[in-house]
């Protein structure tokens, strides 16, 4: 899966594969955060939000502006373009957006296997509000099987919907899409803050929601009859508490509820350490069935370093057994290194990982992604991490003042 941004906050053009686990550090302020807010915005415009165009940089738990406010640069004249390539069933398929003000543009691209020839490419333009009404019809051949496909920026459908294989084409055709939709992210601090909730609407699925706040993620844990105990058994692995949602009889509310197991008290997660909380925060949302790309901000916050290595060993269980896909932001060398070590322990291929130093370059942010070999070293070193200690070092043996 490869992801292109252009003119996007501090981003001017990059791009950037992510694989099953991906990993941007860097100093505060590179860059990194713009890479999982794009695809939020991506997001936006998957869910067809009817809505004026300054809404689509309103994340729900951040709202970054308008498009002068993120334009790169704050060039006005110049166009914000995201694109996101996927591959379905040996099929490229690539789906990008290209807006300035107001309008925006929609593209879809599905390639031949040895991608010498386009099986279907089209675009579309749509101006505020995002209504879509209009609908592209283009043939498209997959093998000996001709369809037409009707799309209109966003969804396809290949006709005729009784063709045995149009189920599959509609699935390669709508790959990307699909991917964004599934998208969860847990920003930096977001956590439990309160000891009784009452259910509130999550709406029809994961993929009908931009953003999960306190009282949805509460939610999936009361509601979802299968997501409570998996939470409870990875917790107890990271930070020895169990978790339970707490319902009185007669009563709408609930509380969700861990237990210490050394000593068997059992505490309302808030009044739990912050660092269990949010451990208990990030596994809901990642556990939630309809979650396949999970983007955290720092998940090291808060953790003690041998709880860090907890949670990275669980990810990476969650990456196999759940086939779910991470994308992370970190400052700690803890967490980086953890990950390092499941490679070198054969938990993790090289190809499963990517490493990327974000820094800025004046202006412009630039991600360059780092090699990494089967005993987990990474070539060049963690190097933002690296320059501080030699630093520090430099000094405590008298080499400079």
């Amino acid at each position: 899966m490869k992801l292109d941004i252009k003119n996007f906050r501090s981003i001017r053009d990059q791009s950037v594969e992510l694989a099953p686990i991906t990993v941007l550090y860097g100093p505060n302020g590179s860059g990194k955060s713009s890479l999982l807010y794009s695809l939020l915005v991506m997001k936006s415009l998957a869910l067809c939000f009817e809505s004026r165009s300054t809404s689509l940089f309103d994340l729900g738990f951040v709202n970054l502006g308008d498009f002068r406010a993120v334009i790169h640069d704050h060039r006005i004249r110049d166009k914000i373009r995201f694109r996101l390539l996927t591959t379905e069933d040996v099929y490229p398929v690539t789906w990008d957006l290209s807006f300035g003000f107001p309008t925006v543009e929609f593209g879809l691209r599905v390639a031949s296997p040895d991608e010498e020839q386009d099986i279907f490419s089209q675009r579309h333009w749509t101006d505020p509000p995002f209504e879509l009404a209009g609908t592209v019809v283009a043939n498209a051949t997959f093998g000996d099987l001709i369809f037409e496909v009707h799309w209109n920026g966003i969804c396809a459908t290949a006709k005729p919907e009784y063709h045995e294989a149009a189920n599959q084409i509609d699935s390669i055709l709508n790959g990307p899409v699909d991917l964004i939709r599934s998208i969860a992210i847990a920003p930096l601090q977001m956590a439990f803050s309160r000891g009784e909730y009452s259910v509130a609407r999550v709406g029809s699925s994961l993929n009908s929601t931009l953003f999960f706040g306190e009282d949805e993620v509460g939610t999936l844990l009361a509601t979802r009859r299968y997501l409570q105990s998996p939470v409870s058994k990875y917790l107890e692995e990271i930070t020895n508490r169990t978790l339970r949602v707490f319902s009185p009889p007669d009563n709408q509310n609930f509380s969700i509820d861990v237990e210490d197991r050394s000593t068997g008290l059992e505490t309302e997660l808030v009044n739990d350490g912050y660092g269990v909380n949010r451990v208990a925060w990030l596994l809901a949302l990642t556990l939630h069935d309809e979650t396949r790309l999970m983007c955290i901000e720092e998940p090291e916050t808060h953790l003690h370093p041998t709880s860090i290595r907890k949670l990275v060993k669980t990810f990476v269980n969650i990456m196999h057994n759940e086939n779910k896909r991470f994308l992370f932001t970190t400052h700690s060398e803890a967490f980086a290194l953890a990950i390092l070590s499941e490679v070198a322990r054969g938990h993790l291929k090289p190809d499963d990982v990517a490493f990327y130093l974000t820094s800025k370059d004046g202006k412009e942010t630039k991600f360059e992604r780092q090699e990494i070999n089967k005993h987990g070293q990474v070539e060049g070193g963690l190097t933002s991490f690296m320059e501080g200690e030699l630093e520090d070092l430099a000094v405590l043996y008298g080499e400079t003042s």
